[in-house]
């Protein structure tokens, strides 16, 4: 890592919680992923950045060297190229839990109109696409084959480890 200014880490994106069951510990989302449904890795910023490091926009660090780690040696982050350099490869337990979708329709409304991101998400799409993959999770991904690489999707189960709740 030495030389790097920013740490660029795997996240695995999280869109919503399916039904209300919550077995042994354990729940059910709709994840990112590849057509065939495998893991991938996102990056909304450098998960850390050296002292003093100027930030282009939030999180970002454009312009400095990074060093990358993700899910396999390869790039699977859906809006990066393929080649692009992986320094470390971590296992998929690794990757950071990120929550930001799983919530209930009420908060995802409000958070349309506060995120910092909310030019992008207060288009009426954007809210009504995952309004519709929350109800439908199952669709969501039989229907992979039919849409961008960044709007992919996974069933999973995971350890309910005290991510937000539906209410």
């Amino acid at each position: 890592m030495a030389g790097a200014a920013a740490l660029d880490y795997p996240s695995r994106w999280l869109y919503a919680r399916v039904g209300d069951a919550r077995e042994h510990g354990c729940g059910r989302y709709l994840e990112l992923a590849t057509a065939v449904g495998r893991e991938i890795a996102s990056y909304p910023g450098p998960l850390a950045v050296k002292a003093g490091t100027q930030l282009s926009l939030a999180r970002q660090a454009a312009g400095l060297p990074h060093y990358r780690v993700d899910l396999r040696p390869w790039s699977t982050d859906p809006l990066r190229r393929f080649d692009a350099p992986v320094h470390e490869v971590v296992p998929v337990e690794a990757a950071v839990l990120h929550y930001s979708w799983v919530r209930t329709d009420a908060f995802m409304r409000r958070k349309f109109g506060w995120s910092g991101h909310a030019e992008q998400y207060s288009k009426p799409h954007v809210y009504a696409g995952w309004s519709r993959r929350s109800a439908h999770p199952r669709l969501a991904v039989a229907t992979n084959l039919l849409r961008r690489r960044e709007e992919r999707f996974r069933l999973v189960t995971l350890p309910d480890n005290g991510g937000p709740s539906r209410d």
